[in-house]
């Protein structure tokens, strides 16, 4: 299965992309030409301190825009009734223990990742509160903080809390259906990037993540609607739980709120079983060697930062951050079915593609044609690469298997690389199998070996990162192919979540998720305008 999330790779594109504004505060800028491309922002007469300070500027924009977005959307949309912050039972507490956060765990640090489930009922806050600190104590590393270190090794478990906030929506016509609509569309549709503010929790304290012993690790927001209905939102950070990671303990949640106990028994032991993965004969390199099988990583040594390249590009690819947009293409699961069985033709018995294979294979060829759009880059250009950063969840192909309970980052990238032209003038099918053949040479040695690398990398104090070309043609496309409707607060059909969406949107990225009742997948992107969005929709769907 291939999926994120936000796991160690999405964190790669995530952070980085957002944190460049640290990195350029200080200014130490691995620049080696002011005219890298025709597309470029850079003019002859910039210094380096003034290109710092004029990306530096664009980023802040859209930092600062998404900070506003949410004060002043969710002042606007819900009142605040209560403040709690859940914590286990103190006589279940153990206040002095720690938890040690692995090599994926540390490489993921960075940023938060947020997620929303919508309901038709509306649930009672007092008792989701009840359940939920009766959950923290199989989970007890979402209640505890950083020990403070940068970049933090552990987790120190001292029962500080979950802050959570009870709203009530102030347009007292509004049902969570009507407010979800925008996400819960059979038709391709777009929306503003901030849609999503009002249903998750304040970001301020958590994103970007600093690190401090005393931010909380993961926030919920629930919400009730006067006209009916529930929305449950959560932030969570990145350098402690993944996406399945975060899908597994909501399940476990509406699973000790239904009674049903705990399935499966989650592993907190992050690191014993990660660095006992063998590596056998594949090298894991040396600071500037990492493992290559797929995998675009560089190592920015201590006390240097580095600058991505595609980072003049941003006015270009994310636009005006008040104005960015992101869509939802939904793909039916008899649409996807289709697609996979054309793909499989003519294979050879022992070649296959699977559904996952064959919707990456659109949505790379959909964000490379958005891409030369954006940048008026030729379609048919020989020279160009692109890259595709597939997210690969690694805990059922390591040998031994991590297995479902393992409760942290077990995520990594399986990157493939071609020509624009020859990615956007084959068949879907050719770069499914291609897709399919590159995940399947990486090996539990290979994912040994990255984590050895990784390892080594964080005790010298370095700073591991991905390689990004200055085109921005390099993309993250992460299958979130994880069961979110079993996240049921009932235990009977009435319980069922209806919507689910998420605020992982930056234009390099693409996002997969189930769509309700396991009918095919919604893909999220996002870009400057429509316009865009409907080019890579457009490609997404041709016929081939």
């Amino acid at each position: 299965m291939v999926s994120v999330y936000f796991s160690a790779f999405y964190n790669f594109i995530f952070t980085n992309f957002f944190h460049i504004v640290k990195t350029l505060e200080k200014f130490q800028l691995n620049i080696h030409s002011k005219r890298m491309a025709s597309t470029d922002i850079y003019v002859d007469n910039m210094t380096d301190e003034q290109l710092a300070q004029a990306v530096k500027d664009s980023l802040n924009v859209a930092a600062a825009e998404e900070e506003k977005q949410q004060n002043n959307t969710t002042s606007k949309t819900s009142t605040t009734t209560m403040h709690a912050n859940v914590k286990i039972n103190h006589q279940m507490a153990f206040t002095d223990g720690t938890c040690q956060l692995s090599a994926i765990d540390i490489a993921s640090l960075g940023r938060s990742v947020s997620m929303c489930w919508f309901y038709t009922q509306t649930l009672d806050p007092d008792t989701l509160l009840a359940s939920l600190a009766k959950t923290l104590i199989t989970f007890p590393i979402l209640s505890g903080r950083y020990n403070g270190t940068k970049p933090p090794t552990h987790v120190n478990l001292n029962n500080m809390g979950i802050p959570t906030d009870i709203c009530l929506w102030n347009d007292t016509t509004q049902t969570s259906t009507n407010v979800s609509s925008y996400c819960s569309k059979n038709v391709a549709s777009s929306f503003s990037m901030w849609q999503h503010v009002p249903f998750v929790p304040i970001k301020d304290g958590m994103d970007p993540d600093k690190m401090k012993a005393e931010e909380a690790l993961f926030k919920v927001k629930i919400i009730t609607f006067p006209a009916g209905g529930t929305s449950i939102g959560i932030l969570a950070q990145h350098g402690v739980v993944d996406a399945e990671s975060i899908i597994d303990f909501m399940t476990q949640w509406s699973r000790i709120h239904t009674n049903l106990g705990l399935d499966p028994i989650p592993n907190h032991d992050r690191c014993s079983i990660v660095d006992a993965l063998d590596s056998g004969e594949v090298a894991y390199g040396d600071a500037n060697n990492p493992p290559e099988l797929h995998w675009n990583m560089q190592n920015v040594p201590v006390g240097e930062n580095i600058m991505p390249a595609f980072a003049p590009c941003m006015p270009k690819i994310m636009g005006d951050a008040k104005l960015a947009r992101s869509c939802i293409v939904p793909l039916t699961k008899d649409v996807c079915q289709a697609w996979k069985e054309a793909a499989n033709e003519g294979l050879s018995e022992n070649q296959f593609v699977s559904t996952d294979d064959v919707l990456t294979a659109r949505i790379w060829q959909g964000l490379c044609e958005m891409r030369c759009k954006q940048l008026d880059i030729a379609t048919d250009n020989e020279t160009i690469l692109t890259t595709c950063n597939r997210a690969c969840n690694f805990r059922k192909r390591t040998e031994p298997p991590l297995g479902k309970g393992y409760c942290g980052n077990a995520t990594t990238s399986i990157c493939t690389t071609m020509t624009i032209k020859q990615l956007l003038s084959s068949k879907p099918s050719i770069i499914a199998l291609q897709l399919r053949t590159d995940l399947h040479a990486v090996t539990s040695l290979h994912f040994a070996a990255r984590v050895k690398w990784l390892k080594a990398r964080h005790q010298e104090k370095a700073n591991p990162t991905t390689i990004w070309d200055k085109n921005a043609m390099t993309f993250i496309v992460s299958s979130w192919n994880f069961a979110w409707e079993q996240v049921n607060f009932t235990g009977d059909d009435s319980g069922t979540p209806f919507c689910y969406d998420h605020g992982c949107l930056v234009p390099v990225t693409a996002v997969l998720v189930p769509r309700a009742k396991q009918d095919g997948m919604n893909v999220y992107v996002s870009g400057p305008d429509d316009l865009c969005l409907k080019h890579f929709e457009d490609r997404v769907n041709v016929v081939g």
